[in-house]
Order: C-alpha cells, then sequence, then structure tokens
C-alpha cells in the first residue's frame, strides 16, 4: 500500500479557494424604478407601441460568450467569484446599453414621434434609459 505525505500545502491552497469560489448572484437590467418600467414597455410594447426587443436581442446576440469569458475570468482571477461577476455584470450592462443605442428593432417611429424627439432612433429620447443599465452581485 502507498503512504501519501506532505499535502499540508495542498490542502491550505483548496481551503483557500474554497473561500474565494464561494456561490454568487449576479442581476443585470433595470433592477429598480420608473426606468425598469419603461424598459419593460419598450421591450415588450404596450397597447400604444410595438415591442423593441432590445434586451432579448442583446442576450440573443451576446449569451453564447458568456461562459467562455467567465471561464477565463476565473482563470486569470483565480477563481474569485464576486470579482468575476462583477466584471461580467460590466460586459453585460453594456451589452444591454449597446442594443438599446444601436437598436433598429420594431417598426419605424411614427412621424409625430420623430417631429417631437427631432430624430428617428427608437429607444432614445432622453438617454436616461441607455445609462440606467446596471448590475448588482449578491
Amino acid at each position: 500500500m502507498a503512504e501519501v505525505s506532505g499535502g499540508e500545502k495542498l490542502e491550505a491552497y483548496l481551503e483557500e479557494l474554497a473561500k474565494k469560489a464561494r456561490p454568487v448572484t449576479l442581476k443585470v437590467g433595470f433592477l429598480e424604478g420608473e426606468q425598469a418600467t419603461k424598459a419593460a414597455m419598450n421591450e415588450f410594447g404596450t397597447a400604444n407601441s410595438p415591442p423593441r426587443p432590445f434586451f432579448r436581442a442583446a442576450l440573443t446576440k451576446n449569451s453564447p460568450d458568456w461562459a467562455p469569458l467567465a471561464q477565463q475570468l476565473l482563470l486569470v482571477e483565480q477563481y474569485d467569484t464576486e470579482r468575476v461577476a462583477n466584471q461580467m455584470g460590466a460586459v453585460i450592462a453594456g451589452q444591454i446599453t449597446e442594443s438599446i443605442i444601436d437598436s433598429d428593432l420594431g417598426p419605424p417611429l411614427a412621424k409625430s414621434t420623430v417631429i417631437r424627439k427631432g430624430h428617428d432612433t427608437p429607444l432614445i429620447d432622453t438617454g436616461i434609459m441607455s445609462k440606467s443599465v446596471s448590475w448588482e452581485v449578491e
């Protein structure tokens, strides 16, 4: 029978890793308030306006890249899950914001809306919604 010795360093490393690699929850989007309601109304439409699914478009376009990126970040950050979740939150929030700004989803704006806004870019009026995308790590 073989005898193993000297595992103290491995045990210490695994304990440290377990402290860093704790489970976390990442929330990304419109986390509260009036902008969350406006974002949902734009995403799904209302009786008076068509849906402009910027959020779903961002997910469809970008989500296949999230797991590989998270894996790379876990290695770089030595499995510090909170740090990686914050980095991923920033990336995903940026992608959602980009989807709002670059959105050409849905039918063209009504002429009256273009006149009121002074441009024909959907989802951009005051810029508040695109600046309201955020994230939190629990």
